[in-house]
């Protein structure tokens, strides 16, 4: 925390003073230190870069302060009507000073009413918690501690941000679940904010028979099978979003959510935000995640399913799934520790970005990480800035222990594939398309990286399971700034943006 002075006179006849702190600003009678000097803390003058420690405001510090963070002291005051936002109370000493314990202040709502709050620097601000600027449709920018545009779910204390144009939706305009037992929730209830939901089932069809209202589901863990189906609510669209990460953990054979289109009738879901646990489903042919068009007319995709920020984790089958003509679009996701494989497509789009894929299948299972099973319309079959590592197939299998391709089609983009064991290959190079990804066995053409090196040279702790790109290797044993621009996503798996060096980097993470 720096320390500043406000308001402060110059003393005539100080230029130079004898020794830092020689002189005492509180004693002089302007109460103020000469230009290139502040007070301190101490009551003493000290030349900028000599202050004591904590306090220093070092050379080319401005003057400004107020509401960033920066403490501000100012040397005199007569009232707290003359003090500035930034310390905002005058003392009994006649100093302006801190507002005090961070909370409502008169001094601030009195005197500086568009700052009226007292911040964690002492000093007025506008808000420190995102419900402060709720009534603003805004979120609180804790650098500036001012209500700003959103720009995630979670910026809102609705739990609902218009990313496009940075806007927290109101609260009336959505529904809510929360099992939490002091959430006082009930499925026959409204799924307002005061009187939610306890299932997300239930806030699911109400969505669906209400326009597509979205809904927020509150942290928490939900020992349900979410099933969106055509066949029970017809023609919808829905949003989900989890505020909190919420935990859709089912313990029965069905999926802990599942799309279910039913030929031409029209499904588009999005979920945004949860963890999809599959540890405790009971073994069958269910996938953690599970979207099924319904259909097997060729001109037909009655289902489309958009999932961000989500994890699908510990099932005892695949841990996502996008069959018969689903329309599936992911970014921002993990599938992790499934024991039949990570994801399986057959016979639909995809579109796969910052895609973290590990420690999925077993020595039995068909595929580790990836299978294309049939094909999906021509040229919307994607995978871009994947890491898939440290996923196991079958020893007698057919298709790649990483990357399984049994049809061709799907274009491949800046992604890792290493570290990963059994199958016929590590990749199935042959029946895809590969430009800016790094593989054992890559060619070098369209920018591939044939690395040789193992996981612990290109990733920073993979045991640990740190698989942001190791910095210092060199080719080929380095995914920093080796990737391709051209199709590449703006972010990273955590959200930050690229390219962060001289180019984008290989696989989910972006190097900071």
């Amino acid at each position: 925390m720096r320390l500043f002075v406000l308001g402060l006179l110059a003393v005539g006849g100080c230029a130079a003073l004898p020794d830092d702190g020689a002189l005492m600003c509180n004693a002089n009678p302007a109460r103020a230190c000469p230009d290139d000097f502040f007070c301190a803390s101490d009551g003493r003058c000290y030349r900028n870069g000599h202050g004591p420690a904590g306090e220093d405001m070092g050379a080319g510090d401005d003057m400004a302060g107020g509401g960033s963070g920066d403490m501000v002291v100012v040397a005199a005051c007569t009232d707290s009507s003359t003090c500035p936002a930034g310390a905002p109370v005058c003392s009994a000493s006649m100093m302006c000073s801190s507002c005090g314990t961070e909370g409502a202040s008169s001094e601030c709502a009195q005197f500086h009413n568009t700052t009226p709050l007292c911040g964690p620097n002492g000093a007025c601000v506008e808000c420190f918690n995102i419900d402060q600027c709720e009534s603003k449709h805004q979120t609180c920018d804790l650098a500036t501690f001012s209500c700003a545009p959103c720009h995630a779910n979670a910026d809102c204390s609705s739990g609902f941000c218009n990313v496009a144009n940075g806007v927290c939706a109101d609260r009336s305009t959505l529904l809510y679940v929360n099992n939490s037992p002091t959430a006082g929730c009930a499925d026959s209830g409204s799924g307002t904010s005061a009187l939610p939901f306890c299932t997300i089932q239930k806030g699911l069809n109400t969505s669906a028979m209400s326009a597509g209202k979205p809904v927020v589901v509150r942290s928490g863990t939900y020992n349900e099978a979410v099933l969106a189906s055509a066949g029970a609510l017809g023609d919808f669209s829905t949003t989900l979003v989890g505020t909190g990460k919420p935990v859709i953990k089912p313990t029965t054979t069905a999926s802990a959510f599942a799309v279910s289109g039913a030929g031409a009738t029209n499904v588009s879901v999005t979920l945004d935000g949860f963890v999809l646990d599959g540890t405790t489903m009971q073994m069958n042919m269910s996938a953690v995640l599970d979207c099924n068009g319904g259909s097997t007319m060729p001109a037909v995709y009655p289902v489309t399913l958009v999932v961000t920020n989500t994890t699908m984790t510990g099932g005892p089958y695949y841990g996502a799934s996008a069959e018969a003509r689903c329309r599936l679009t992911a970014d921002n996701i993990i599938i992790q520790n499934n024991a039949g494989g990570g994801i399986a497509l057959d016979q639909s789009d995809f579109n796969l970005t910052n895609v973290l894929m590990i420690s999925n299948g077993s020595a039995s299972s068909v595929f580790g990480a990836v299978y294309v099973i049939s094909a999906g319309e021509s040229g919307k079959m994607l995978i871009t800035n994947a890491t898939i590592s440290g996923n196991t197939a079958s020893s007698t299998g057919v298709v790649g222990s990483g990357l399984g391709f049994v049809s061709s089609g799907t274009s491949v983009i800046n992604t890792v594939v290493v570290g990963n064991t059994g199958g016929a290959d590590e990749v199935d190079a042959i029946r895809g398309t590969f430009t800016s990804d790094a593989f054992v066995g890559a060619t070098g053409t369209n920018q591939n990286l044939p690395t040789s090196c193992g996981p612990p040279q290109l990733f920073v702790d993979p045991l640990n399971r740190d698989f942001h790109p190791k910095k210092g290797g060199a080719a080929p044993c380095t995914l920093i700034d080796v990737g391709q621009m051209a199709g590449a996503p703006s972010h990273d798996l955590d959200g930050v943006s690229r390219p962060q060096g001289a180019g984008y980097d290989i696989g989910a993470y972006e190097s900071k």
